[in-house]
């Protein structure tokens, strides 16, 4: 009787750049194919000429930039949530207070009427 050597995987390639828009790790992605994580680091490196992460990051760019655009899409219609999230991230901005030499110890008993008096003298002064 003929020895038989391993049973040989068939791999779609199809399915496989599919499944990387999701950005699943290797372990995820063997099993999904029903093979060892050295079969899908081969597979890749033979047929795309690069390891395994940087495959599955170059066909997840889609996923990602679908998904910034929802949150984009979000924030825009007026979702204050995303709106404040994405200023953070995407922004560099930040929930600090900037320094303004304001004591506020000085208007601490003060009525709101002498409050407001002061703030219309600061906004005059910061349109000067």
């Amino acid at each position: 009787m003929a020895k038989r050597g391993p049973k040989k995987i068939e791999i779609d390639e199809r399915q496989l750049e599919s499944l990387m828009r999701l950005s699943p790790n290797l372990e995820d992605t063997a099993n999904f194919f029903n093979c060892s994580a050295d079969t899908i680091e081969r597979f890749i490196k033979d047929k795309y000429q690069c390891k395994f992460a940087e495959f599955r990051d170059k066909k997840a760019v889609q996923t990602r930039m679908s998904i910034k655009r929802k949150m984009i899409e979000k924030a825009l219609s007026g979702d204050n949530t995303m709106l404040i999230w994405l200023s953070k991230n995407m922004l560099g901005m930040a929930d600090k207070v900037e320094n303004t030499n304001l004591n506020l110890n000085t208007y601490a008993d003060k009525s709101t009427e002498e409050l407001r008096a002061r703030l219309k003298e600061l906004e005059k002064g910061d349109k000067k």
